[in-house]
């Protein structure tokens, strides 16, 4: 059940990173298709190679739209799996794979992603999650980075040290390109659990923020702010309209300043590294 790869770009910049994010189970907020859908709409970009998913796609459960136009059907919105050339907005390239997360063949789509990176000599990956949490939508939200060698990603302070989680596509290729010697990485954007089957702006922007952090990329946000700012006012009305509701969000609040205070903070030799690493990128924009 290996997909078949179809080659539409062959000539590619070496050493690119490649972000892959895939719509479905690890997407809170619609926070991946979101921000894929922002930078598919924003971003100049070229299609690179198409995995067939016909075989890993299980169109029973996840049925494409059709549109029925009076008398005929005149279009059908069909999965695709692709791996785009991408350039951000001061034209600096990088690579994305996005589509719907296969049902099957997890393992050969992983295998294949891996002979993907060898074949057009990629960088790194980077991996996109966005998963429910207790936490309220009044506060940042947290992000938890991993990596194949986490002594390249910066130390934050995080809820989890070790615990046993649903897998997923994303995880496997960074779990699998990182065993295979491709230096990969990713992250989790922590949504409010109350908000996971929303179209949640706030969520996207961070997403956007993340790739940009790994990648060294400049991606607008355009009218997402504007958006977030009109998802969060229609947010607190509704919550206001309930005092119970007003009461889990202050519950919620409450045990999320008290989580945050009882974090580790970085050390100062490492949040020296930080501010080094940020003046080095500083020099390098100017």
């Amino acid at each position: 059940m290996h997909p078949r790869v179809t080659i539409h770009m062959t000539e590619v910049p070496k050493d690119l990173p490649m972000v892959h994010a895939f719509s479905g189970f690890v997407d809170a907020g619609h926070s991946i298709r979101q921000a894929v859908s922002h930078m598919i709409t924003t971003l100049p970009h070229q299609k690179v190679a198409e995995l067939s998913i016909d075989d890993i796609y299980d169109y029973r459960a996840r049925r494409p739209v059709m549109t029925f136009d009076r008398d005929h059907f005149s279009d059908i919105d069909m999965p695709r799996l692709t791996l785009d050339l991408f350039w951000d907005n001061h034209s600096k390239p990088f690579l994305m794979m996005h589509g719907p997360e296969p049902d099957l063949g997890w393992q050969q789509v992983a295998q294949t992603v891996i002979e993907l990176a060898e074949h057009y000599k990629m960088g790194k990956t980077i991996g996109l999650q966005a998963i429910p949490w207790p936490s309220p939508h009044t506060r940042d939200l947290l992000v938890t980075p991993h990596a194949s060698d986490p002594s390249t990603i910066e130390a934050r302070p995080g809820p989890v040290e070790r615990v046993d989680v649903p897998g997923s596509l994303t995880t496997l290729i960074e779990f699998a390109t990182g065993r295979a010697g491709i230096p990969a990485q990713g992250f989790a954007v922590h949504i409010p659990h109350y908000l996971v089957n929303t179209e949640y702006p706030t969520g996207a922007i961070t997403v956007l923020d993340e790739i940009s952090r790994a990648a060294q990329l400049t991606i607008d946000k355009g009218e997402l702010p504007q958006l977030a700012a009109r998802v969060r006012q229609e947010i607190d009305e509704s919550i206001a309209a309930s005092t119970e509701n007003e009461e889990v969000v202050a519950a919620l609040e409450q045990q999320h300043d008290a989580d945050m205070a009882s974090w580790p903070l970085p050390s100062s030799d490492e949040l020296m590294d930080q501010i080094e690493q940020f003046l080095a990128g500083q020099d390098e924009s100017d």
